[in-house]
């Protein structure tokens, strides 16, 4: 019988974007030292998912003791008192897996001075340049639990958790440092 409302789901996500940083060092007052800019470009499509389970109980009754009357035909049996409204109670989990997400990185550093009114660049070097290089942004694992207790239609409590454990992100392939 409690299987009657056991469910199981999933969820698919499709992740998509690009990710911009840019960095400049800038030396206002020296011409003797080149300036360095460096532009990282990470570009995300990736699928992924999670799933989950759930199940609900349902009180309709309770024990209030065994039948004491020896002439009935329950005799030694217990006693039951139907409730005016049902309790239920539903719990559920859901699990999401460290996903690795593919994306691609591009990187251009160069130096460069400023020409002119100090607005146009003027690029005197590269010093890096990699496209389209494959790597990997690992998401955490993360747990969830939940219950409901419900009593008819005027009383409904509900409590979740839900932990993603933060120390397993990677983004391209190095640990993220939290403070």
């Amino acid at each position: 019988r409690w299987l009657s409302s056991f469910s199981i789901g999933a969820n698919g996500y499709y992740y998509f974007g690009t990710i911009n940083n840019t960095s400049r060092v800038i030396y206002p007052s020296q011409s003797n030292f080149f300036n360095t800019a460096q532009h990282y470009q990470t570009q995300v499509k990736s699928f992924t998912g999670s799933f989950g389970i759930q199940n609900t109980f349902t009180i309709d009754s309770v024990g209030i003791g065994k039948d004491t009357i020896k002439t009935s035909p329950t005799y030694g049996l217990k006693k039951r008192r139907d409730l005016k409204q049902n309790i239920e109670i539903s719990w559920g989990y859901t699990y999401s897996m460290n996903n690795d997400l593919r994306a691609y990185y591009s990187n251009f550093a160069y130096t460069f001075l400023y020409k002119g009114n100090g607005i146009n660049e003027y690029i005197r070097d590269t010093i890096n340049f990699v496209e389209d290089q494959r790597t990997n942004i690992t998401l955490p694992t993360m747990h969830g639990l939940g219950i409901s207790i419900r009593k008819g239609n005027k009383l409904n409590i509900v409590a979740d958790y839900q932990m993603q454990l933060w120390s397993g992100f990677k983004y391209e392939n190095e640990k993220a440092q939290f403070a």
